[in-house]
């Protein structure tokens, strides 16, 4: 999903498990840190996962992988939420609030 200042993603590698991130044009400076969420709900449950920290130095670049314990009813879907922003070297940039869903 493309934000103000380049992409950002989020997938499920499994029912258990989402990957998130981002890429900083580098017309828009060098990532310092990043504040970041995952929301992970089903029709009976919520997850709310903090990701923030800093970003790798010398990439415009970062990805992260977690592991959700989210419950849900079978036949139901999983849906995941990534929001957040990054400050750079040239100022606040913000997601583009990407979202996947998975039926496990």
């Amino acid at each position: 999903m493309t934000g103000d200042c380049g992409t950002s993603f989020i997938s499920f590698s499994d029912y258990n498990t989402i990957r998130t991130g981002y890429y900083i044009l580098p017309s828009r400076g060098a990532p310092i840190s990043h504040d970041w969420t995952v929301n992970t709900s089903s029709s009976i449950d919520l997850e709310i996962h903090d990701l923030s920290g800093l970003a790798p130095w010398g990439y415009q670049s970062w990805q992260a992988t977690r592991d959700i314990s989210t419950q849900y009813l079978p036949g139901s879907t999983v849906s995941a939420l990534a929001f957040g922003d990054v400050l750079t070297t040239n100022g606040i940039c913000y997601s583009g609030r990407p979202t996947a869903t998975i039926r496990p």
